[in-house]
C-alpha cells in the first residue's frame, strides 16, 4: 500500500463513501479498506 492511496481511502471513508467505491478508486483491497475504517471508527470514540 502506498501512503497516498491510504490517505485518499481514509478521506473517502471519513466522507461516508462506500467501501466498494473506495476500493475501485484506490485499488486497495476491501480487507485493507475495512481495516482503515476500523481505525477511523476507533479514533471517533
Amino acid at each position: 500500500m502506498t501512503k497516498n492511496r491510504i490517505e485518499t481511502a481514509m478521506e473517502m471513508l471519513k466522507r461516508g463513501l462506500d467501501i466498494e467505491l473506495v476500493s475501485e478508486v484506490t485499488k486497495l483491497s476491501k480487507e485493507e479498506i475495512k481495516k482503515l475504517l476500523d481505525r477511523i471508527n476507533g479514533q471517533n470514540k
